[in-house]
């Protein structure tokens, strides 16, 4: 028996063979079925097609990463690294159109037999002749990358997912959101702890975190929601109609499985109309979070308000921050030698005022009284001295510099590059007893009491046989204090 091997004007090398009882030709192998990384105009993406990686630029053995069918929902693809899903099309795709793949590369992946309706995107839409200077690869970095041969004889990139650190598919585990602008990207939502803190600490971010206090606690009043804006997150577990966002709320509140809630606002109530709204409920735990997403949703995120509030001092949290006594967004709230913090409640971004300028605060860190601040034109980070140019903090301030230039990269195992804004990493000094008018506003303080100090205001001074301790932020005495002291 003898085999023939063609390579068809399409691309497609097909190998077959003449069946000496009929004399047809049969097709034994061709590589439109058996791509390596590349998908080109006739290949037909089904169940059975899969494209890997290379191992490296120079290296085609089979790399870490493939392109296939989503075995489990229809329409959708993925990425698998190794046994893991490195990226999903469509994660949030019944909230907002998040990762999605365009109508135009349905069009391509199905040999131009979708029948999907087209949407405006960043990738135009294309007749099938068009198509034939173009071609898909799976990337040996794990991006999906469609390319298009153009005028200048050069493949030029046109659309890739993922696009960033954060498309990784839950790139910072649950119950974490994720913000491509930070050099350490995941953070932990307010009330809540790394599940593996060795792991977080190491910048694995991949177990993501769990919470602080179960939910539903003593008393129907022991649980709040952080109101978290312009948030990407995967799909919701049920939804209804609901007339208003306080119906969303209630319904989230009576269930202890309900994790987090969104409410929408139909378009023609927007217009003055009755049409019905959505409430969106999530009860399983929160994945594929993220910060600053241009089409986010306003997410509801159900916490115990022990685990946000460890005074009636402390100020509110701003978006996936919480802002520790004695940082302060407020006159109300914090201490006052500490207001030079901002909460822009539209993006849930925290801002750090400095004579030299406001800078965008990425990470703060209350148990090591210290947060890292975003520089944008510190152009030598080599030269030490720029950082007193830079933020001119006097001898009064309590803030100090402790690290300067992204002094601790995150290890985040992926291949996807990444250059932020150069990162500082600024302390401040343990507050003095907090300022009060009168004897209520030191209930927080036990064993102190609202008294005149020497430079006329008052303050939460100690009783006698207490002082305060700066660290623990309480009147101590006697062994509680010695330890205080020996720890600092």
């Amino acid at each position: 028996m003898y085999r023939t091997a063609k390579l068809m004007d399409t691309g497609n090398l097909v190998v077959s063979h003449v069946e000496q009882e009929n004399l047809r030709e049969r097709v034994v192998w061709q590589s439109f079925e058996n791509p390596t990384d590349t998908f080109i105009p006739g290949m037909k993406m089904d169940a059975s097609l899969a494209l890997t990686s290379w191992k490296s630029y120079d290296d085609p053995a089979p790399g870490n990463f493939t392109f296939r069918q989503d075995q489990e929902e229809v329409n959708q693809f993925i990425i698998w690294k190794r046994s893991l899903r490195f990226w999903k099309s469509g994660v949030s795709g019944k909230i907002i159109s998040s990762d999605q793949m365009t109508s135009a590369l349905f069009y391509f992946l199905s040999n131009f037999t979708s029948n999907l309706v087209h949407n405006e995107s960043s990738m135009p839409y294309l007749a099938s002749p068009l198509y034939s200077d173009t071609r898909l690869v799976m990337n040996f970095s794990g991006q999906l990358q469609y390319l298009k041969w153009d005028t200048e004889r050069i493949w030029s990139l046109i659309w890739a997912e993922p696009r960033d650190r954060c498309s990784v598919y839950n790139a910072c585990g649950n119950f974490a959101s994720c913000d491509s602008k930070n050099d350490i990207m995941c953070n932990c939502l307010p009330g809540f702890k790394p599940s593996l803190l060795e792991s977080w600490n190491r910048g694995d971010f991949s177990g993501g975190c769990t919470r602080k206090s179960i939910l539903c606690g003593k008393n129907t009043e022991s649980d709040i929601f952080l109101s978290l804006e312009m948030m990407k997150v995967g799909n919701p577990d049920t939804q209804f109609n609901a007339k208003n966002d306080m119906e969303c709320k209630i319904e989230c509140l009576d269930n202890c499985r309900c994790q987090a809630y969104s409410y929408e606002v139909s378009n023609i109530t927007r217009r003055g109309g009755t049409g019905s709204s959505v409430c969106w409920i999530w009860s399983e735990e929160l994945n594929n979070l993220q910060e600053e997403y241009d089409s986010g949703q306003n997410l509801f995120v159900r916490v115990a308000i022990s685990d946000t509030e460890s005074t009636t001092r402390n100020c509110e949290t701003c978006g996936t921050n919480m802002i520790p006594y004695p940082l302060s967004t407020g006159p109300k709230c914090g201490d006052p030698m500490y207001f030079n913090f901002h909460c822009n409640i539209t993006t849930g971004q925290v801002s750090f005022d400095a004579p030299g300028g406001t800078y965008r605060v990425t990470n703060i860190y209350p148990e090591k009284r210290k947060f890292i601040v975003q520089i944008k034109d510190a152009n030598n980070c080599g030269d030490r001295s720029l950082q007193d140019k830079i933020l001119q903090f006097n001898r009064s301030s309590p803030f100090k510099v402790i690290s300067w230039c992204n002094f601790g990269q995150a290890n985040f195992s992926s291949d996807l590059s990444f250059k932020g804004e150069d990162e500082f990493e600024i302390g401040w000094d343990p507050p003095p007893e907090p300022t009060c008018s009168s004897p209520t506003d030191c209930k927080d303080w036990p064993n102190s009491t609202c008294n005149s100090t020497g430079d006329g205001k008052r303050r939460c001074l100690c009783k006698s046989n207490f002082v305060w301790d700066s660290l623990s932020l309480n009147c101590t005495q006697g062994k509680d204090m010695l330890l205080s002291k020996s720890m600092q």
